[in-house]
């Protein structure tokens, strides 16, 4: 693939397989030409070499390749890569570069960082941008039915409209940043993140195309089920179902039926329909 974000899940889509050795070895060496030793970025796209736009996303992505590939062969030279590239993008987020869509792919990588190596400063991170990203989640109860449980800010919109895709990626970091709080018995912190992953399953549900809406639609049977983008953009996008499909799984790994239903039944204020 041109673009590193495409190589990057692509090797990790391949990561959970033994067969296409080959396929996962070019997608690797292609991860590790994209990123610069001299000051641990990455190149965003081959073609053209040098480009760097959606750093937001990519770099997180082929940061969580390659410690997936750690955990795998514990190559050093893959682990002081990933720890290089941290060096940079811890310092990247600040001022006007703050933006969600960074968030939950540098939470899952550096959280796989810290297990490989216990330090604190990727922890620590970790709870930096995933409380700054839980701020700006909509939880003003019922007062917008629809937008309850979205990520998005009015105060800035240059984070972009609420997306069930986005949505569903921030959950999944925030898992990761869950499981962090619980290990290191950091009690408020899980509360405040297991809220938040509740609250965007709400966010997600209400995108999601039901039977009764739909009934008379001649398309209904392509319709059922499918995720649309927001409220107002009512296509069904491919990584609206995926995302929405692997943080609905991520969350269920984390937090049991029971858990959710003791938040569900001692927060009324958030049963309103929408």
């Amino acid at each position: 693939q041109s673009y590193l974000g495409a190589a990057s899940l692509a090797f990790i889509s391949l990561s959970h397989t033994d067969q296409f050795s080959e396929i996962r070895a070019s997608l690797l060496r292609h991860i590790l030409f994209l990123h610069n030793e001299s000051d641990g970025s990455f190149y965003t796209f081959y073609i053209p070499l040098g480009k760097e736009v959606d750093q937001q996303f990519y770099p997180g992505e082929a940061m969580l390749a390659l410690m997936m590939e750690y955990e795998a062969t514990k190559d050093p030279m893959l682990l002081q890569s990933v720890q290089q590239s941290f060096d940079y993008y811890s310092n990247y987020f600040v001022g006007e570069k703050k933006r969600p869509a960074f968030v939950p792919w540098h939470t899952m990588a550096d959280y796989k960082l810290y297990q490989q190596t216990n330090n604190d400063t990727y922890a620590d991170y970790i709870f930096e941008i995933n409380d700054w990203l839980v701020d700006i989640m909509l939880r003003d109860e019922c007062e917008s039915p629809h937008e309850l449980g979205a990520f998005y800010n009015l105060d800035f919109p240059e984070y972009g409209i609420p997306h069930s895709s986005s949505t569903s990626v921030y959950m999944e970091g925030l898992s990761y940043a869950y499981k962090l709080a619980n290990e290191r018995n950091d009690v408020e912190r899980a509360q405040r993140y297991k809220q938040a992953m509740i609250l965007g399953s709400r966010s997600l549900m209400q995108m999601q195309y039901r039977e009764d809406e739909i009934k008379s639609r001649p398309d209904k049977n392509i319709l059922l089920g499918g995720m649309r983008t927001s409220q107002n953009i009512s296509e069904i996008r491919i990584d609206n179902n995926q995302h929405s499909i692997m943080a609905l799984l991520v969350m269920l790994s984390v937090l049991s039926e029971d858990e959710i239903r003791e938040f569900i039944e001692s927060n009324p204020q958030y049963g309103c329909s929408g």
